[in-house]
């Protein structure tokens, strides 16, 4: 069907129904002069499935598309014509949306225009999500993900973006993002957007940063999940204007391998704060390496217990290894505001520290 003239309009329900029977073999949906409707089931797709440009689609209540075994899915969308999936009814969360858990080269959604996504899991049972990465990899590109009734995008681990740049996630009842430690690598900062969603943040869950990883800044903060710490065993870099939000009793630390080079600059500074304006909110940072640096970076509301037991309450505490601290503000944490083991390094300079309940500087 479509791509050759053929005018399917003027009837009395203009679409053209499809069945959510498997894609068992190689397929490719065409442009039309109107829109296909997809059953209200999970298309399951085992073979690759292309979608060409202009291509609009119209899920029933309770459709999806899955990717597994040996599919793939292609989005061949373009600036002037997108891919368009929607519901049938406008509503927020009215479909359940797209699962992809393939590694195949062919998996790309580019110029995707989504919206009306994540009703429930498209298989059981992963978050509600508009787009659902559970495995494999995948390209993302210039998408917009929109009226989501679960989070935008979910990332798991054991997958890989291949690329991921200039993507609009917006108006989901969940953060537009979540995803690990290991996937800050791939976000491409400011050149995306992730504003106007229920709760305006890039949601980082349990993980372990164990490749060199820089973590740029966004129009909306990252928040670390509820009781996380984020173990850095390789360096991290993170750029000027990062804005990290800790949820309760979340912390870093940083050993094995890993560093820390939070560098913020005069005119942009670097924000590790609480999900709550409360002193002692969440745990803090903890040091054990050679080669840390901290520079024009805000952190408060520190301090509710030690990253790893039984060290002290601190902001930040320097188990051993070094620390260069500059031109920052520690303020509103229970405990130190830094707290150095004997044995630690400290160099300090240019620092301003306010109300930390035992002390700014302790040893």
């Amino acid at each position: 069907l479509g791509d050759a003239g053929s005018d399917f309009s003027g009837n009395v329900k203009d679409f053209v129904y499809i069945s959510a029977a498997p894609i068992l073999s190689a397929t490719t949906m065409k442009k039309l002069n109107l829109p296909y409707r997809i059953e209200g089931r999970v298309m399951d797709i085992q073979q690759r499935l292309t979608i060409n440009r202009g291509v609009e689609i119209h899920f029933e209540e309770d459709g999806g598309l899955g990717v597994y075994d040996n599919g793939a899915l292609k989005v061949n969308g373009t600036a002037d014509e997108p891919v368009i999936m929607k519901g049938v009814e406008s509503q927020s969360g009215y479909w359940r949306g797209i699962h992809m858990e393939t590694d195949d080269n062919n998996n790309s959604l580019n110029y995707l225009n989504i919206s009306g996504a994540g009703k429930n899991y498209v298989y059981c049972c992963n978050d509600k999500a508009s787009i659902l990465f559970k495995s494999g990899s995948a390209h993302l590109k210039n998408c917009t993900i929109s009226n989501g009734g679960g989070y935008g995008v979910v990332a798991r681990s054991g997958f890989q973006f291949r690329s991921y740049t200039r993507n609009t996630i917006t108006s989901h009842a969940d953060e537009p993002v979540k995803l690990l430690a290991e996937h800050l690598n791939d976000l491409d900062g400011r050149s995306s957007s992730y504003s106007g969603n229920s709760s305006d943040y890039i949601l980082i869950a349990n993980s372990k940063v164990s490749t060199a990883t820089t973590i740029k800044s966004n129009n909306v903060p990252y928040l670390i999940d509820q009781s996380t710490v984020i173990d850095i065993t390789q360096p991290v870099t993170i750029k000027a204007g990062v804005d990290i939000v800790f949820a309760e009793n979340s912390g870093l630390g940083v050993y094995d391998q890993g560093s820390l080079a939070a560098n913020g600059t005069s005119g942009e500074n670097i924000y590790f704060r609480g999900l709550s304006a409360t002193r002692g909110f969440w745990r803090g940072i903890h040091l054990e390496t050679e080669g840390n640096t901290i520079r024009y970076t805000e952190i408060t509301n520190a301090g509710s217990n030690y990253v790893y037991c039984c060290n002290e309450k601190a902001a930040i505490f320097v188990k051993s290894g070094d620390l260069l601290l500059q031109n920052s503000y520690i303020a509103e944490n229970d405990g130190c505001g830094v707290f150095v083991r004997n044995g630690a390094q400290l160099t300090e300079s240019g620092n301003t520290f306010s109300g930390n309940s035992d002390g700014h500087i302790c040893n």
